[in-house]
């Protein structure tokens, strides 16, 4: 039944409005993902100033492994997810979901500039 409804919901619109109707989705990902991120951040500056072994300390520690859990889940939704390789894929996959937008393209930016510096100096 769930897919007939779906069925008859893409029969009845055209593709300019399927479009538009996805891009609320994306714009409502993006919103959720950065709200993550801002509570993943303060979670984690709380989790380390808080006496090791505290029940509090532990209770903050398990809420930042969920909300990673979900932002994990959120990007698969956005088409992001991919498969990791290995432990580097993971690494840049956690940095990737704990900083802002500009703050990812300057880590990239300067990554490429140390990459081509490298690649000219073996030359």
């Amino acid at each position: 039944m769930r897919c007939a409804v779906f069925h008859d919901e893409q029969s009845q619109s055209s593709l300019p409005g399927a479009v538009r109707s996805a891009e609320p989705r994306i714009e409502t990902f993006e919103q959720r993902r950065a709200s993550l991120t801002r509570t993943l951040c303060d979670l984690e500056a709380l989790a380390k100033t808080l006496p090791r072994g505290s029940l509090k300390r532990q209770s903050a520690r398990a809420r930042v492994v969920e909300i990673q859990k979900e932002l994990r889940v959120l990007k698969g939704k956005m088409g992001v997810e991919k498969k990791n390789q290995n432990l580097g894929d993971f690494l840049i996959q956690m940095f990737k979901e704990r900083v802002t937008k500009a703050e990812w393209d300057g880590v990239v930016a300067e990554a490429r500039r140390r990459y081509e510096l490298q690649e000219h100096c073996t030359s």
